[in-house]
Order: C-alpha cells, then sequence, then structure tokens
C-alpha cells in the first residue's frame, strides 16, 4: 500500500520534469557542434527577433512541399538579407536565400521553392523514424550586424508519412 503514493509521486514528478522542458536531447549539426534541443523546443528568439515559423508543408501543387519559414521584430531593425540553412547533419543545406527581405507589419515570411522527390533538402523525410531537423536563420541588418538564431523542430513519424504520401511515396 505504501508503494503507491510513492510510484504516484515519482511519476508526478517525472512528469513536471517533461513539461518544464529539462529532458532535452543533443543534436550534431553542420560544422562538428552538438545543440542541445529540449522535447518542446521553443521559439528561438534573441533581444531583436523571435521565430515565428519554421518548418515543411505540403504545397498546393500536386506531390509536392515547401518550407516556410518567419520571424517577428521584436524592436525595429532594417533587415537586408535572410537566409535559412537545415544544419542538422554534416553540412548546412540552404533553403531560402532572400537578398530584398519584406518586412511587413513587424513581420518577415519566406518560402523555399516547390520541392519535389528526390531533391536532397527532402532526403530526411523518407527516413520512417521521428526525426530532429535544425533551422539556421541567418539575419544581416541595415547597421552591419549579422544575428543568428537556430530553430530546433521535432518532427515524429506520422507527419514525416503524410509528407511522404502528399510526395507521392506511400510507405
Amino acid at each position: 500500500m505504501r508503494r503507491c503514493p510513492l510510484l504516484l509521486l515519482l511519476a508526478l514528478a517525472l512528469a513536471g520534469c517533461v513539461g518544464s522542458g529539462t529532458y532535452a536531447i543533443l543534436v550534431p549539426i553542420a560544422g562538428g557542434e552538438k545543440l542541445r534541443v529540449p522535447l518542446r523546443p521553443p521559439p528561438a528568439s534573441n533581444d531583436a527577433i523571435q521565430i515565428t515559423t519554421a518548418g515543411l508543408e505540403p504545397s498546393p501543387e500536386p506531390e509536392a512541399v515547401i518550407y516556410w519559414f518567419g520571424f517577428k521584430l521584436l524592436k525595429p531593425l532594417e533587415i537586408r538579407r535572410v537566409t535559412v540553412h537545415d544544419v542538422a547533419g554534416d553540412r548546412a543545406i540552404l533553403l531560402v536565400d532572400d537578398s530584398a527581405p519584406r518586412v511587413v507589419g513587424a513581420e518577415w515570411k519566406g518560402a523555399s521553392p516547390v520541392l519535389r522527390g528526390e531533391d536532397e533538402r527532402l532526403a530526411w523525410v523518407y527516413q520512417l523514424d521521428n526525426t530532429i531537423r535544425v533551422y539556421r536563420f541567418r539575419i544581416e541588418t541595415g547597421d552591419g550586424r549579422t544575428l543568428v538564431l537556430q530553430q530546433p523542430s521535432i518532427v515524429n513519424s506520422g507527419a514525416k508519412r503524410l509528407m511522404r504520401a502528399k510526395l507521392g511515396a506511400n510507405y
């Protein structure tokens, strides 16, 4: 009988750790670094920018998908260029290069070209297990600074199966 309350307390303590984001995974990224990714990654931010969108979505075109990205300015900044790379893995893969970014209502949004099937930027979609992607935003400002934010995204195997189906691969 005394074990039940002890087990209940242990379960509640572990649930609190998971909910607070104290558990994390070390993910290898381009350049030989490892990034600590919490099980529920919050939006990446600094004093000037907060990431609002980072991920892969179905395209309206048949058998195609698009990466969508976005951030909001937390203070006024002139943005000169935005690049986004997928850095989960051995090398960085360019997804977006916006050399004439438009900021509307303190928000920037950008997208990759429409991607199909065997594009190298989609190789991870064809792996059956859960995946962690890390998107590196490089934001060049009008005052010559380069702001870098890394946004992790955990993609479960079910979501990947739906993306493969959208791309015409049904497994």
